[in-house]
């Protein structure tokens, strides 16, 4: 539990959600910021978004309100002005605490928009079951939101007892009562985002059994909902997670922590390995453990792979220097568990000399966009050979042919991130879509152009 901070004694404190935004670039294309020389710093990134988000449901089930701060001590909702989090922040504030058996007092309508956040929209799904019985609950989003696929966590709930129905615009109708605890078998092959909304549900529900039907992707995610919840008191038994037949149990309780540290965001921290590695520099990113349970957190070991050196400091932090030779392709990489690297990987790959095969990436499909197919398309539009497949990225790496490009994020930030990084090393790559970033990162585009002195 290390990685997610301790419970401490804290006076209790939960600070209202008042993000401030920056103007970063919109739709039309941008330049991107090209490295002159090397990357080198000490870099820092918001709060970890996955452990923040599964925080807060479990704050809004707590008996009383806790403090969550930054690895430097600043709230972490201050901190933290991705819009995926405020949009949760935003619905659960609305559902209420729990008080009397249920969340909130009111059995008045509510309307929730998690705008783009598909973990929130899950959670939110989830949360507006345990509402006063009869409630009505309409969660939405935006509609690159609501056709991905939710049908998961629709059924989960429903064999617990829970009524939820799908829109035709894909939005969630909840009606609220109902909910049991006991045993309940979810799939575990499209997304670890409902085991997750089932795992924070538990508690509450007089705790939950999940049985796993087939093999689980994104395992790393459920480590860190299980290390939440055991940071606010909550027993959890993960149960042969790497193969079918695995199941989750949950204990009951009442979820309770007076101050929780949540840790930077290992997803953000990547794209500063990624650029060391790539640009020959050094990146570390301060108060993230090198041990961290976040799935990102596994990519300097890929980038020991390819050649980087990789430390661990005295603050316990990773430090990966790229080689100054260049990148060596790591030959198959599974990306089962960190679906969210591939499209960083995949730029790493092709400025890496030989191939590179990607590999587990079925699940990857079905995120803010169709990332094996976009990601694809992001590698052939600079000039380097990819071949997709249903569950894999064949990568042959051309670091001399790669040619600049107009290159377009589709609506997803982990796009725009590789869009970056390739801008990094190729002077007059251009961006279209480059406001996406904002959904975890809204701080990205001045960072980086601090960074590189642009």
């Amino acid at each position: 539990m290390q990685a997610m901070g301790v419970p401490g004694r804290s006076a209790a404190l939960f600070l209202p959600f008042r993000p401030a935004l920056r103007r970063i670039p919109g739709g039309m294309a941008h330049g991107l910021p090209h490295a002159r020389r090397p990357l080198a710093g000490s870099f820092r990134v918001p709060p970890s978004k996955s452990v923040l988000q599964r925080a807060l449901v479990l704050e809004a089930l707590a008996a009383e309100p806790g403090r969550l701060v930054a690895h430097d001590g600043t709230p972490a909702l201050q901190a933290a002005p991705a819009h995926d989090v405020r949009d949760l922040a935003v619905a659960l504030g609305s559902l209420g605490r729990w008080q009397g058996g249920a969340l909130g007092g009111s059995r008045a309508s509510q309307v929730l928009d998690l705008g783009l956040g598909a973990t929130g929209f899950r959670l939110a799904t989830a949360r507006a079951t345990l509402r006063p019985a009869g409630a009505r609950t309409l969660v939405r989003g935006r509609p690159a939101l609501l056709a991905r696929p939710h049908r998961d966590i629709r059924r989960a709930l429903s064999r617990l007892g829970g009524h939820v129905v799908r829109k035709p615009s894909g939005a969630h109708r909840v009606i609220a009562g109902g909910m049991r605890g006991g045993e309940v078998t979810l799939g575990a092959g499209s997304s670890s985002q409902h085991l997750s909304a089932l795992m924070l549900l538990a508690p509450r529900l007089g705790g939950l059994r999940i049985c796993l039907a087939g093999v689980a992707v994104s395992r790393p995610y459920l480590r860190v909902t299980a290390a939440a919840l055991a940071a606010y008191g909550i027993g959890v038994a993960l149960e042969g997670l790497d193969a079918p037949g695995g199941a989750i149990t949950v204990q009951a309780g009442v979820p309770s922590a007076a101050r929780l540290v949540v840790e930077p965001d290992a997803s953000a921290a990547a794209f500063w390995w990624a650029a060391a590695a790539l640009t020959g520099g050094v990146a570390c990113v301060t108060g993230l453990p090198a041990d961290s349970l976040q799935a990102d957190a596994c990519l300097p070991r890929l980038l020991a792979r390819m050649g980087a050196t990789v430390t661990v400091g005295a603050g316990g932090e990773a430090e990966v220097r790229g080689p100054g030779g260049g990148l060596d392709a790591p030959g198959e990489v599974d990306l089962r568990d960190a679906p969210d690297l591939l499209p960083l990987v995949a730029v790493l790959a092709a400025f890496a000399r030989g191939s590179t095969c990607l590999v587990g990436l079925a699940h990857a499909r079905g995120k803010e966009s169709d990332r094996v197919a976009r990601s694809a398309g992001l590698l052939q539009a600079l000039g380097v050979p990819a071949e997709c497949g249903e569950a894999h990225l064949l990568v042959h790496g051309a670091p001399e042919a790669a040619r600049p490009a107009l290159l377009h994020a589709h609506g997803d930030h982990r796009l725009a991130f590789a869009a970056a990084l390739a801008g990094l090393r190729l002077p007059g790559c251009t961006l279209e879509g480059g406001a996406s970033v904002a959904k975890s990162h809204p701080s990205f585009w001045p960072d980086l152009e601090h960074a590189t002195g642009h």
